[in-house]
């Protein structure tokens, strides 16, 4: 018995240790998959409108909901181990196999991850972009075969900035207009290459897209010319014009 627990999640089921959530809890948060349209996240939109067109390609995996705020809130802002475990049990195929598809489809010359808070930074801990990180040295292990490379890129922001979720629409506008600091995967030296033209964009989630549209705003200073995409783990619908219209 001492390989046998009980899912983290349900705390109901029996389950092999290693598996920290039962097949029940694993099929249900698999199973909330993004299906809108990934540049307005608007339920009514028809996948053809030209939002965010500073990126070619937007590619989301679920849709975010309350049980991922609280294991991301968990996991994140209170460290909790055991949630960051449930996270990376959960989530590592879906994520390993979409940023595998996409590198063997597009050969990016760069991969960022979405800038990080100065706090962030300072205080350390747990946080998704480290096992994005571990996710993409992977990657680039299983892939050295194939002739494909790419560089990390690291930025943060420079000024202080308050977490998105916690602001409201035009207190994430204004917050939008600071700088970043970009800076390159460790001992490489920073050089562009204008002939390998793709970067991919890193995130855990995706609300109102300012952060992404900062990200290419000020990216342009360190790689102009570039196409970009941009890929979440979560993505968070917004509201329709008429249904803010109802709610005032």
């Amino acid at each position: 018995m001492e390989n046998i627990s009980f899912c983290y999640l349900c705390e109901d089921k029996q389950i092999n240790k290693k598996n920290l959530v039962c097949m029940q809890c694993q099929s249900y948060l698999e199973s909330f998959v993004w299906s809108h349209c990934s540049r307005c996240a608007k339920i009514a939109c028809d996948h053809t409108c030209n939002s965010m067109e500073e990126f070619e390609s937007i590619i989301c995996s679920l849709q975010y909901n309350n049980l991922y705020s609280h294991i991301l809130s968990l996991a994140k802002e209170e460290q909790n181990f055991n949630m960051q475990k449930v996270f990376e049990n959960v989530f590592s195929r879906n994520i390993r196999n979409t940023l595998e598809n996409l590198i063997l489809k597009h050969n990016y010359s760069y991969i960022m991850l979405s800038p990080l808070r100065q706090t962030r930074l300072f205080q350390g801990g747990w946080h998704p972009h480290l096992f994005f990180t571990r996710i993409l040295d992977s990657i680039k292990f299983d892939l050295d075969g194939c002739g494909i490379k790419f560089d990390v890129l690291y930025p943060y922001f420079s000024s202080h900035r308050e977490k998105q979720a916690i602001l409201l629409p035009e207190e994430r506008e204004r917050s939008s207009s600071q700088s970043i600091e970009m800076f390159p995967d460790v001992n490489h030296k920073f050089s562009i290459n204008f002939n390998l033209s793709k970067i991919l964009v890193i995130d855990d989630v995706m609300t109102t897209g300012n952060t992404a549209k900062l990200c290419f705003e000020l990216g342009q200073e360190y790689l102009p010319g570039f196409v970009w995409h941009w890929y979440s783990l979560f993505r968070a619908t917004q509201k329709t014009e008429d249904t803010e219209m109802m709610q005032e």
